[in-house]
């Protein structure tokens, strides 16, 4: 049973850039009523790649 629409590869990489850059802009604009020290920023990512195993 599939609870979510499934993610092609090749999509992977272009959402997970959306979304920082989404979030760094929130977190930039003050929407989320926080701001991080930017230059102190990591991200920090792994392989999706045994996720359909």
């Amino acid at each position: 049973m599939q609870l979510w629409p499934r993610t092609k590869p090749a999509e992977f990489t272009p959402n997970a850039a959306a979304g920082i850059r989404r979030a760094l802009d929130q977190l930039q604009t003050g929407v989320l009523k926080i701001r991080p020290e930017a230059d102190k920023l990591v991200i920090i990512g792994r392989s999706g790649a045994d996720i359909y195993r």
